[in-house]
Order: structure tokens, then C-alpha cells, then sequence
């Protein structure tokens, strides 16, 4: 049996794992209905409509957030209709893919990676474009370390009728993301980040006015499997016994899942969301008196993941590369073919949204850039950060 050494996560996901979330792996095979599944799974959605902060219908695919994003995509938007879906990340990227695969036709507009998605630029383009209905976008894009100001741009949206498709993958969890209040349609997340379960689901949080317009399409969803008709269908006609849909769950991450859904709602949502906010604080803090450049002002910059400019005379490589081999820690490259070579990410979510993770990382990172020949101040990156932890506010 091959069993990976442990390295210490510190990337935009998946997350470090609770030991408690591993052990309910470790139980005998979990079966997918029946009285013991039902309850699980229904305290597994209550528990999901509560750091969703929504009383919408909540699904979860097996698969990855991809394959809720694209359900999501299918379900919204018929082929030919228009979608709104701006540029600025890979997985807004991404988004553009699937909707042009589901035969939208696909209405964007670029912004600089690293900067935020303004609401009136969407509002401009919604405007210009009164026919579009539907907009996809990413909340928290761990590809740039950029949270979208996504509570102006929703009251864009209601004030047009657009639905809005929000990928709240690497925020929900980690930053407040109230999905009733901002109107989102379709809220799309998945186990392995801010949630910090294994992978094996993708979840997404469904609107009655979302519902509504599938029910009006004058073309009927497309497929079975990504039907979000479909699945709603049998997963209330099997309510009693098979609760989650028509398929299989993975029902041993379902059961990581119950753990760490225990433990986030456990430690209290806004006292979650301040650890992440001054984890992210510290760090930039850290990074600055280093002599790192951050590549995102600190309005819009994430709480769960940080990116910056490498030093001069060092790569990305070669510092990911001594990240894991002299200190066992795994950070994050770019995936902008602009930004490669240049730009690196740290994440700090879930678990590692922590005080000593945080000073490690500032310490090795100084230590791997120091090894390349850069002149950076790790002892002024450690104090730095540190003030800010004995701040805390």
C-alpha cells in the first residue's frame, strides 16, 4: 500500500483534512439509502443551508464543483440564449467553456487578472445586451487572490432580472457568503476547500426563481445526469430512502463531510470568517516587510488565499520546489501564461487559516528565496505578522 507523505497544504485547495473527517472514512462500507443515510444526509444539507445562510433547495453531485457549475450552466441557459459571463480568472475561464459546450452564446468582457470585477462595467454590458437573462461568475478567484465585490454586482443583477450562476468555491467556508440575501440563483460550491472534506461532491445551492425559469424553458434541460429537474425530481419522490438524487453518493466523504459541517458550524461562522480575515491581514503584512509585492489591493484580496510577485533573480519553481523539499510545504504557481514564472500563491483556508501556519510559510519562504540569492527580511516578515496576531482585530 502506497501511502503519500504528509506535506503541510498551504495552497488555494484541496485543504488539510480534520483527523476526525479521515476517520469517518475509516468506518466499514456506508450505504447509499435506506433509514441510517437519510439522516445523515439531511443533517449533512441543514447543515449546508447554514453556512450557505439560504432556505433555497441545496443538491449535492457527485463529482467536483465543475460538475456543478456546469449543471448549473444547463440548467440555466438554453442553447442560443445569451450569458453573461466576464473574464479575469481561469475559472471564469472556465465558465465561458461550459456555457459555449451547452450552446450559449456567450456575451464577455476581459479585465485584468489580479483586479476586481467592477458592477458598473456588468451593469454597462447588461445594459447594452437587454436580452441576456443569465451571468456566471466567480466569487473568490484563487486563480488572482481577487474577491469580487459580489453584493454590488448581485443588485445589479436583481435589478435587471439576470439570475446569477456564483461559484463560491474557495469562499464559503472562509468568507461570509449570504446567498438569500445577495438573490444568488444558482450557489455553487464543493467539499475540498473552504469545507475542508475530501473531494467527491459538487454542491449547489438552487433559488425558487431559479426553479421557476427551468420549469418556463420553452427547450427542455439537456441530459439526465446534470438535470437539475432530474435530480430534484427523484430527490424529493425518494425522500424516505434515497434522498440524494437518482445516482449514488460517495458516501464516505458524505461522512467526512458531516464531520467537518459539525466542526465549522462548531466554531461559529463569524468567528470563522474573522480567523480568515485576520489571517490574511497577517500574512500580507508579513509578505510586505519581507519585500514582497502583493498583486491585489487589500480591498479586494482574499481571505483565503494571498498572491505576490517573486523577487528578482528567483522562480517559481525553484521556490516551490524548496517549499517541499526542505520544509514539506506545498504552495501554488500561476495559471495565467502572462503571470507563470512570476507570480506565486500561498492559501490559507480552513485549518491552515492559522497563526503558526502563517509564521512557518513567512519563515520558509524567506529561507527559499534567501537560497536563490533574492536579499529579503524574513526576521521583519515574522514581526510583522506577529504584531498583527497580537492585534487581532
Amino acid at each position: 500500500m502506497r501511502i503519500d507523505k504528509h506535506r503541510l497544504l498551504m495552497i488555494p485547495g484541496p485543504t488539510e483534512i480534520g483527523y476526525e473527517a479521515l476517520l469517518a472514512m475509516a468506518q466499514p462500507s456506508v450505504v447509499h439509502y435506506g433509514d441510517n443515510y437519510v439522516k445523515r444526509h439531511r443533517h449533512v444539507i441543514k447543515s449546508l443551508q447554514q453556512i450557505f445562510q439560504t432556505k433555497n433547495t441545496v443538491l449535492m453531485i457527485p463529482g467536483s464543483s465543475s460538475i456543478a457549475m456546469e449543471a448549473a450552466i444547463n440548467a440555466a441557459v438554453e442553447p442560443g440564449q445569451k450569458i453573461l459571463v466576464p473574464g479575469g480568472g481561469m475559472f471564469a475561464e472556465r465558465f465561458k467553456e461550459m456555457a459555449s459546450n451547452c450552446g450559449a452564446n456567450v456575451v464577455t468582457f476581459e479585465i485584468e487578472w489580479c483586479t476586481p470585477l467592477v458592477p458598473h462595467k456588468v451593469a454597462a454590458v447588461l445594459d447594452e445586451h437587454p436580452d441576456i437573462r443569465v451571468m456566471a461568475v466567480v466569487h473568490n478567484e484563487t486563480s488572482t487572490g481577487v474577491t469580487h465585490p459580489i453584493e454590488e454586482i448581485s443588485e445589479v443583477c436583481r435589478q435587471r432580472q439576470v439570475s446569477l450562476i456564483l461559484d463560491v468555491v474557495t469562499s464559503l467556508g472562509g468568507i461570509n457568503v449570504p446567498t438569500d440575501k445577495w438573490g444568488v440563483d444558482y450557489c455553487i460550491c464543493a467539499n475540498h476547500k473552504g469545507l475542508e472534506a475530501p473531494s467527491g461532491t459538487g454542491i449547489i445551492a438552487v433559488s425558487q426563481h431559479a426553479w421557476g425559469r427551468m420549469q418556463a424553458r420553452e427547450k427542455p434541460i439537456h441530459g439526465w445526469f446534470l438535470n437539475l429537474l432530474n435530480i430534484k425530481d427523484y430527490a424529493e419522490r425518494w425522500a424516505d430512502w434515497h434522498p440524494s438524487g437518482p445516482v449514488s453518493q460517495p458516501t464516505h466523504v458524505i461522512a467526512a463531510l458531516e464531520v467537518s459541517l459539525d466542526r465549522i458550524l462548531s466554531e461559529g461562522l463569524e468567528n470563522r470568517y474573522r480567523r480568515h480575515a485576520l489571517c490574511a491581514r497577517a500574512f500580507r503584512a508579513g509578505m510586505r516587510a519581507m519585500g514582497i509585492e502583493l498583486l491585489v489591493e487589500d480591498v479586494y484580496a482574499s481571505n483565503t488565499v494571498t498572491a505576490f510577485r517573486i523577487p528578482q533573480g528567483t522562480t517559481d519553481a525553484e521556490t516551490m520546489r524548496l517549499m517541499e523539499k526542505e520544509f514539506d510545504i506545498m504552495i501554488a504557481g500561476s495559471h495565467h501564461p502572462r503571470l507563470v514564472g512570476q507570480m506565486l500563491r500561498v492559501g490559507h483556508m480552513g485549518s491552515t487559516a492559522d497563526r503558526n501556519c502563517l509564521l512557518l510559510v513567512l519563515v520558509a519562504l524567506s529561507q527559499c528565496f534567501q537560497m536563490q540569492g533574492a536579499k529579503v527580511d524574513g526576521a521583519s516578515a515574522v514581526d510583522a505578522a506577529a504584531e498583527v496576531f497580537r492585534d487581532g482585530s
